[in-house]
């Protein structure tokens, strides 16, 4: 059984022993009637759907009994770059961006060096960084350069996602080899990265007065109030996506998880954020998967259940990676499905 995908797949944060792949082998091995059982991991940190699909198509002469497909979290990953007043990209340097993760990566610590003031990244990733943990490219975006990304590029990467599955279904049937994906998860209470207006936007002063009153309304015990400032604060630039995040929080700590659920939603996707999983990416492998009749798994009942922080935080690390737990409840979920598309192991 092959297994592929992105970091998660990996198991990022907490090393491929732990991943689902990995429990997932046990837990077939446990049942395989005395056959060997191999679940080859093949997740690679900053994969998208296009590399996965190549990779897939490399190794499906190997005879493969299951292909597990989790992708979808770096669709968006090389970024739309914004026309910056600042320092020109050359078209040397725009190619390594768009085709080398190591030179993204340098790429990243040279520019934070060279304009430390003007950029900003969080503590967290900035300490990942460092430790090596994160292999993926982080935006930092220059203050000129923090917008939110074309609708034509939104659209342009849903549809390559979209044709990316259905080409990994049609490889899969071209062989013969049952082929299962399951649908990525987000930790919906992850802030925004990075949290943008629309371009011309020209009421700033205005707009943080309103997330500040909104703020000390929430920490004062009045979320009511907090709300309010912050739906006023949406009507003057719906597109930010933080105003969004506050607003799940504290819909979520009110009981509203029907409000929280999609404000939350709504903040993950307006966030400036190259890796991510978005409803419109969401919404593209469904419909993908359904056309072509494959076979999924939908893990929005067991990771959404208990919109809380803190079933959020017990299930995934950060916006995509999950945690151990979060790891073993996937293999959980992905068993039954794997034992029925594979007839070795079904027949127990």
């Amino acid at each position: 059984i092959f297994v592929f995908g992105g970091s998660t797949t990996f198991g990022q944060f907490v090393g491929s022993e732990y991943s689902f792949s990995a429990r997932l082998q046990q837990k077939l091995q446990d049942r395989g009637n005395g056959r060997s059982v191999e679940v080859i991991n093949l997740g690679c940190p900053g994969f998208d759907s296009e590399r996965v699909k190549i990779l897939l198509n490399s190794v499906i002469g190997l005879d493969p009994d299951l292909l597990i497909v989790y992708s979808g979290n770096n669709e968006m990953l090389d970024g739309e770059m914004a026309p910056s007043s600042g320092t020109a990209i050359g078209e040397a340097e725009r190619f390594l961006l768009g085709n080398s993760a190591i030179f993204r990566w340098i790429h990243f610590w040279v520019s934070s060096i060279r304009d430390s003031d003007a950029y900003r990244i969080s503590n967290e990733e900035a300490r990942e960084l460092v430790a090596g943990n994160i292999r993926t490219y982080v935006p930092v975006l220059a203050a000129d350069r923090q917008r939110l990304p074309s609708q034509a590029f939104l659209e342009t990467a849903a549809g390559d996602y979209a044709s990316n599955m259905r080409s990994m279904v049609r490889i899969a049937e071209r062989e013969g080899v049952p082929i299962l994906f399951v649908l990525p998860v987000t930790n919906l209470f992850r802030p925004p990265c990075l949290s943008a207006h629309e371009e011309g936007f020209q009421r700033h002063g205005e707009f943080q007065k309103l997330m500040d009153v909104a703020r000390k309304e929430a920490e004062g015990g009045e979320p009511d109030k907090a709300l309010a400032a912050l739906d006023a604060a949406i009507e003057l630039s719906p597109s930010f996506a933080m105003a969004w995040f506050m607003k799940g929080v504290i819909a979520s700590t009110m009981g509203r998880h029907g409000e929280a659920r999609s404000s939350l939603q709504r903040a993950n996707d307006l966030g400036v954020m190259t890796h991510r999983f978005t409803a419109r990416l969401e919404s593209a492998m469904l419909t993908a998967v359904r056309e072509s009749g494959a076979a999924w798994i939908d893990l929005r009942p067991l990771f959404y259940e208990d919109l809380t922080i803190e079933h959020a935080s017990e299930l995934l690390i950060d916006h995509c990676h999950p945690t151990k737990r979060g790891h073993q409840l996937i293999a959980e979920q992905v068993l039954p499905a794997a034992a029925r598309l594979v007839p070795l192991i079904s027949d127990h």
